[in-house]
């Protein structure tokens, strides 16, 4: 069998929310990249309104490209989430990130690559 040569770039929007103690996609995302998660690794996971659910399965080293840094994140996958892909505590933790907000709405997010310790702003 011969891979093609190219094939449709797959993105995804994510959100950050240091509210949230996990890492985690929604289920319609990990079908759609064809990512297999372990059934028997769940969580119950509390929402803001106080609602328990529990989660789908751990998808584990999903490659996660943000610029230039290549992260292997450790995911979570929620059925029918109202977002794509969160990422939450752990996330900023691995990255050391620094959010800075500005009074015009901008803002900067800089994540340090935990493999070789360069550092990246958007």
């Amino acid at each position: 069998m011969v891979a093609k040569g190219s094939h449709t770039l797959q993105s995804i929007i994510m959100k950050v929310d240091p509210g949230s103690q996990i890492i985690a996609m929604s289920e319609a995302v990990c079908h759609n990249l064809a990512l297999i998660y372990n059934p028997t690794i769940q969580l119950n996971m509390q929402s803001a309104n106080g609602e328990i659910d529990q989660s789908l399965g751990l998808v584990r080293n999903v490659p996660c490209q943000i610029g230039t840094i290549t992260l292997y994140l450790q995911m979570h996958v929620i059925c029918d989430p109202a977002y794509h892909t969160l990422l939450g505590r752990l996330f900023e933790m691995v990255t050391e990130s620094v959010v800075r907000n500005f009074r015009n709405e901008d803002q900067t997010i800089t994540i340090k690559n935990p493999n070789n310790g360069t550092r990246k702003s958007n």
